[in-house]
């Protein structure tokens, strides 16, 4: 699987991101060139292991000229090293990943996984998609002289990621889109809270699954940012019991990472001060404790 992660969706937002307007686009949307830039660094970095055993497929009308066979991480390094470029790019590496695998009978009949045209599912994220649920901070002058603020889905890399998580545009080799929400750091946003209850009641099969049974009508609400939102489905993450946290606990006692006893008081005093049993609290509260 390749993985592409936006880990922090406020970066996008808070208008400390160079940007400009997408030549040729309508209606305007903006690119964040050295975010883009930076993005595909790191989607080389974390996937080289798979890319560099791929090649383009397609031959890309590009502002930069591109060696025959170059290997898919060195294709999106190519991008990271030049922000002026990163977007073409990116949008042709998005082609590459999401299109279908070249037959050679020779190589997948043999092994597949050393066919260079064969493509992976790909897992696309991104971290407090509050933030791209509302306007941004960076502003535009409207027809009238005035500024305006500029929607986050009129980012062009916001705008890629929405239209996948809709489901307007589809993994074609499969995957997964995953939008990781939180009650910290996020911003307010009506319509993800109504289109978090609105998919919560459709997974749980309720009558109430229109806007009118969670909103009021005659009150403002963001129909572009909950339009998007129509066909997702909600997962929610919990954390550990006691009596969950008390076993995990045990298991690091047990293999050495935790020196000392797990007792009652123990676990209460570390799952509380865990959040209420976060995982990844509870190891910082335990695992490197020095008893």
């Amino acid at each position: 699987m390749i993985s592409a992660n936006m880990p922090q969706a406020r970066d996008l937002t808070i208008g400390q991101t160079d940007y400009s307007p997408l030549p040729k686009s309508s209606p305007v949307q903006y690119v964040q060139k050295d975010y883009i830039a930076n993005l595909l660094g790191q989607t080389a970095k974390a996937n080289r292991a798979v890319l560099s055993t791929m090649r383009l497929m397609h031959a890309h009308d590009l502002p930069v000229q591109v060696p025959e066979n170059i290997t898919l991480d060195r294709f999106a390094e190519l991008g990271s090293s030049d922000p002026d470029v990163a977007w073409p790019i990116f949008q042709a590496l998005w082609k590459e990943l999401t299109s279908s695998p070249k037959e050679d009978s020779a190589v997948s009949s043999s092994k597949p996984e050393e066919n260079p045209f064969r493509r992976p599912p790909i897992l696309l994220a991104l971290d407090n998609v509050s933030h791209i649920m509302t306007t941004t901070r960076y502003q535009t002058v409207d027809k009238k002289g005035k500024l305006r603020p500029i929607h986050a889905h009129d980012l062009s890399i916001v705008r890629h990621f929405v239209d996948h998580l809709s489901g307007e545009k589809a993994l074609r080799n499969g995957g997964l889109v995953l939008a990781a929400t939180s009650e910290s750091e996020h911003a307010k946003s009506d319509a993800l809270e109504v289109g978090i209850k609105i998919a919560e009641a459709r997974q749980n099969k309720s009558k109430a699954q229109n806007l009118d049974d969670f909103w009021d009508p005659y009150k403002f609400i963001d129909r572009r940012s909950l339009d998007s939102l129509r066909t997702v489905d909600v997962i929610k993450l919990n954390g550990l019991t006691r009596q969950e946290a008390r076993t995990v606990m045990e298991y690091w006692a047990g293999s050495g990472m935790l020196r000392g006893t797990v007792v009652e008081e123990f676990v209460v005093e570390k799952w509380t001060l865990a959040g209420g049993g976060i995982v990844g609290e509870l190891e910082k509260a335990v695992v490197r404790m020095r008893v």
